[in-house]
């Protein structure tokens, strides 16, 4: 059976878990495949990308993970 054109093929990429789920937790599970494709179109230079927005600033617990954002200002530098 032919693949689906609308599925892209899954690329395994090596994250340390912790990073994985501050990020699932700043972004939500399901838009992390979304920001890293934006990121990677920025990167290459596509037409029209942009390089995706982050959070202004996260919370860290005292062992030093992301546990939420907190957003301190909506101004992003020059060029970003």
């Amino acid at each position: 059976m032919a693949p689906k054109e609308t599925h892209t093929t899954a690329r395994p990429v090596r994250i340390p878990k912790e990073d994985w789920d501050a990020f699932g937790a700043l972004v939500g599970d399901r838009e992390r495949s979304r920001l890293i494709r934006e990121f990677i179109a920025w990167y290459l230079r596509r037409p029209k990308a942009t390089l995706p927005k982050r959070p202004d600033a996260a919370i860290h617990r005292s062992d030093g993970k992301v546990v939420a954002v907190e957003v301190k200002s909506t101004h992003r530098p020059p060029g970003h």
